[in-house]
């Protein structure tokens, strides 16, 4: 076991620079897990940010007062990091954008940190990492998108956590089951995350306020009908995406309970507007089923070469239909 971890310090020694040879006499693990992450090659060195004399063989020279920082503080870590990342032109140079701390500050968890002086909040590498920080497009990321949920629900899990804030964890625990986050877990690609939705560093999309620019991202046509309809913004009648479908728990309104009741919820039960919308559940619903079993019997045709250009074109004619269908469910006459 000796041999073997001289040896693992020696392998490590070649990649780091000079100036961090020292470190790692004493902090392998976080030199190990450095050159692992997209900070490895001399990119980012130990003392870059704990400061110090990485060269240094002995202890007190490698903390010597005035240069080490030592262990970075939750408070400083945005600023630290925003020594680099908020330089335009040295993020240029690795195709980077240098918006992400103002952005971050802006955030009701940046508010939290910098203003209020917080460390509760989210901090850069309660999301990204320590030393081994990866980019999202790397799987092993805690912001890879398999990974993201996983890593807002860390915080927003936490009833005692999300308490000392007045927010639920209501969203952590409805997402899974909705239409998203089944989508999502289904390894659907332009199934939305959290930070589809809520941005990733400003997150400042609340639910509550937005009308639906936030849903209009992928679902504009949607937007675009209900703007036409008896519920267009200015008018008495006016709702939101979230009025219907709700925000974490997201489903068709007449998925998990009738369109009816839906309805009701601001008109009166039985009235004309209810029993329109009960006759529109009915004709979706029956929609919804010829759309289903459509689809299943073109999924095999299209494996057929003798019938796979029709089918083709039989499934660019039901999505057009689908599009139709969702209109009708959103543009309702006055």
């Amino acid at each position: 076991m000796i041999v073997r971890g001289a040896i693992f310090l020696i392998c490590l020694s070649m990649t780091l620079v000079a100036q961090d040879l020292g470190c790692i006499e004493c902090h392998a693990a976080a030199a190990a897990a450095h050159e692992s992450g997209a900070h490895a090659g001399g990119i980012v060195s130990c003392v870059t940010c704990h400061g110090g004399i990485g060269s240094a063989t002995r202890l007190k020279d490698a903390h010597k007062q005035g240069s080490f920082k030592g262990k970075i503080l939750r408070r400083d870590v945005p600023l630290l990091c925003a020594s680099c990342h908020s330089d335009l032109k040295l993020m240029l140079s690795y195709g980077l954008p240098a918006s992400q701390f103002a952005e971050y500050a802006l955030s009701r968890h940046g508010k939290t940190v910098l203003e209020r002086g917080d460390e509760s909040a989210a901090v850069c590498t309660d999301c990204h990492g320590v030393h081994e920080a990866q980019p999202a497009s790397n799987p092993k990321s805690p912001l890879a998108r398999a990974n993201e949920t996983g890593t807002c629900a860390k915080c927003h899990a936490s009833s005692a956590l999300m308490g000392s804030h007045n927010l639920s964890t209501r969203a952590v625990e409805l997402f899974p089951n909705d239409i998203h986050g089944k989508a999502l877990a289904a390894g659907d690609q332009h199934a939305p995350t959290c930070s589809t939705c809520h941005g990733a560093h400003v997150a400042v999309i609340d639910h509550k306020t937005a009308r639906g620019d936030g849903c209009a991202m992928c679902h504009q046509g949607e937007l675009d009908a209900l703007e036409s309809s008896a519920h267009e913004v200015g008018t008495p009648a006016a709702i939101r995406c979230v009025s219907c479908h709700e925000a974490h728990g997201t489903n068709r309104a007449f998925a998990q309970k009738d369109l009816s009741e839906t309805c009701s919820k601001c008109h009166a039960e039985n009235s004309k507007i209810v029993r329109q919308g009960e006759k529109l559940e009915q004709v979706l619903r029956e929609f919804r089923a010829l759309d289903s079993t459509c689809r299943h019997f073109l999924m095999k045709a299209l494996t057929d070469p003798p019938v796979a250009a029709r089918a083709a074109a039989l499934q660019i004619e039901l999505d057009q239909a689908s599009d139709v269908s969702q209109s009708a469910a959103h543009k309702l006459d006055r």
